[in-house]
């Protein structure tokens, strides 16, 4: 009997930074319950920077029917300790929290299925910190943060960097990890504190809130902190809803969406990726179309590269300036430092535009390209980052 398999949805890792090589610092493996999919009906392959599963098909069609209750969880795994380096990635990635993909984000650019959360539009009265993403309300361009502040308009390119119309990960994406017992933490003290952690299910074509269950708990002395047993509950995607009542008698509402999963606590794992069956076959992100065919999807997670300050750092007088060939771009000196007036975005392949000029007659040497592993940054005084900024020593 020959057994004919398509590809019933695949996932490719993209990033900014390579533009020679593919990118491969990062790889999706199966949850425990995913693998447990994976057998005769459906197979599981990750080539480089994609990541395949594919499907028994019988005509086009799965030959087993699809369980739309069925979810396809993947961990993102870093390969690379310089990947942070390079890459424009939440800060609170790696200490508490990390990325969450789904195909119910909606967001489609082009024939882009992006598997990232849209980046929210531009708001005047938000503090936007660098590195931050914010959309253009009024087209589809996406601009990045290069400077801490609320109320920069987009137009400042001292505040900005136009970024395209790509649709990067961004801190949308980034989403809370919880063990066993999750701890929460009011503002005033409290004397009792009813807790309901909140799960979802499909219903119809929809996933919908349930509640898992409720906790009631009242305190002899008021307190701030709070923990709530998570242990018995399956791994996934969680909303937690905490309300205390003080002992003026005001109730403090606090809501928190969280990820439950032990084994994404390993070292390694930056993200989590869920794919659902459940999605209407109108839908650009569902399995199969509307005939039942196997729709042969193709999914995206792209990373943006990061800004930073270059420094040159001559090891004599002899340097007199840098010419960059690139309008708007210039190095300022100092002593030997040549510091450029804008952030500049990290590639894998030099930019063989900067040349160093030198105050003899020797002619012009193209300029070293910086290393991602001497990134640097400097902070403000509340402690949030300024700037980043790589160093490149040269020989002259």
């Amino acid at each position: 009997m020959l057994l004919s398999y398509r590809i019933l949805f695949s996932i490719e890792l993209l990033h900014e930074y390579f533009n020679k090589d593919i990118f491969s610092d990062c790889s999706l493996v199966p949850s425990v319950e995913t693998q447990q999919y994976i057998g005769d009906t459906l197979l599981q392959r990750f080539f480089t920077n994609r990541l395949y599963v594919l499907m028994k098909e019988d005509k086009g069609k799965p030959y087993s029917a699809l369980d739309v209750n069925r979810v396809f969880r993947f961990y993102l795994r870093s390969n690379n300790a310089n990947l942070f380096n390079y890459s424009n990635i939440d800060l609170r990635v790696g200490k508490g929290q990390f990325l969450y993909f789904s195909n119910l984000t909606n967001n489609k650019s082009g024939s882009d299925l992006n598997l990232s959360a849209s980046i929210p539009d531009y708001s005047g009265v938000t503090t936007y910190q660098v590195g931050d993403f914010a959309k253009d309300p009024a087209s589809e361009n996406i601009f990045e943060s290069i400077n801490q502040g609320s109320g920069n308009p987009l137009v400042d390119m001292n505040s900005w960097l136009l970024r395209g119309t790509t649709r990067f990960v961004s801190s949308a994406d980034v989403i809370m990890q919880s063990v066993n017992v999750f701890r929460n933490t009011f503002a005033s003290p409290i004397k009792k504190v009813q807790t309901t952690v909140k799960g979802f299910k499909v219903s119809g074509s929809t996933l919908v809130e349930y509640d898992v269950f409720t906790t009631n708990e009242a305190f002899l002395n008021p307190v701030t902190d709070t923990a709530v047993d998570l242990s018995q509950l399956s791994y996934g995607k969680y909303k937690i809803v905490m309300l205390g009542t003080t002992m003026a008698d005001v109730v403090l509402n606090q809501e928190v969406t969280i990820y439950f999963d032990l084994d994404a606590q390993q070292h390694g794992i930056i993200g989590v990726i869920e794919i659902f069956s459940h999605l209407d076959p109108a839908n650009d992100y569902s399995l199969l179309d509307n005939t039942g065919l196997i729709k042969e999807i193709k999914y995206s997670i792209r990373f943006a590269n990061k800004n930073a300050i270059w420094k040159y750092i001559a090891q004599s007088d002899n340097v007199n300036d840098i010419v960059t060939g690139v309008a708007g771009l210039s190095f300022a000196k100092s002593s030997k430092i040549f510091t450029s007036n804008r952030p500049i975005q990290l590639k894998q392949i030099p930019d063989s535009s900067f040349v160093l000029e030198f105050s003899n007659s020797s002619p012009p040497v193209k300029a070293s390209y910086p290393s991602p592993s001497v990134m640097k940054c400097e902070k403000n005084i509340d402690g949030t980052i300024k700037n980043y900024f790589t160093e490149i020593y040269i020989n002259y």
